[in-house]
């Protein structure tokens, strides 16, 4: 895989960005691709690359992250019986699990962190990354549904039992990650106005 511009960037330290070059990178008009996004359960037969996964951690590498520290781990799960294992462990898909052809787990290593002041920081940064996660592989042209592992202890020991995350990973979430068929359905909800969301302090 060729080095992204994350690659070619400076390996430490600081550089100083100018604001043209700032806006002429920032100012695009996302509104169709926010909009296009949605939790798609419905996925076409093909495999979902290795390669193309690889792209979009690579794109999503840029999240913020506390310290710049990098906590996030993505571990890909690309064999149907091991993915079916992983979907009965987590226990939300039933009714699309068998059409699923790829799977993520996005973990945060807790080694980067150094105080219970930190308790909550794994979850933050890989809250961050499997946002920007999911952006850059719509970006892609794949279609995701994120499955959410608010899960009790022993279901997290079940899964590291059959898979071999290691014990310093907490797991954030799980997604599916697929081809778009040529035409499927998606759930419609009514979005929070604006003025509900911002809170003026």
């Amino acid at each position: 895989m060729a080095p992204s511009t994350a690659d070619t960037l400076l390996s430490g330290g600081n550089r100083l960005v100018k604001r043209e070059d700032f806006l002429r990178k920032a100012k695009i008009d996302l509104s169709d691709f926010f909009a296009a996004r949605s939790s798609v359960r419905q996925f076409a037969s093909q495999v979902v690359s290795l390669h193309d996964i690889e792209s979009a951690v690579s794109l999503a590498r840029m999240a913020p992250s506390c310290c710049n520290r990098q906590s996030s781990r993505v571990w890909v799960i690309t064999d149907g019986n091991k993915i079916q294992t992983a979907l009965r462990i987590q226990g939300g898909a039933r009714g699309f699990a068998e059409e699923i052809r790829g799977l993520l787990v996005v973990t945060s290593d807790l080694a980067c962190f150094q105080s219970a002041g930190e308790r909550s920081q794994a979850l933050i940064d890989g809250g961050m990354f499997a946002m920007s996660l999911l952006y850059s592989l719509q970006s892609l042209g794949l279609v995701t549904c994120s499955l959410n592992w608010s899960k009790k202890h022993k279901t997290d020991c079940e899964f590291r039992r059959a898979f071999p995350i290691p014990p310093q990973e907490t797991i954030v979430l799980v997604i599916a990650v697929g081809h778009p068929k040529d035409e499927y359905p998606v759930a419609v909800s009514q979005r929070r106005h604006v003025s509900e969301v911002v809170k003026i302090l």
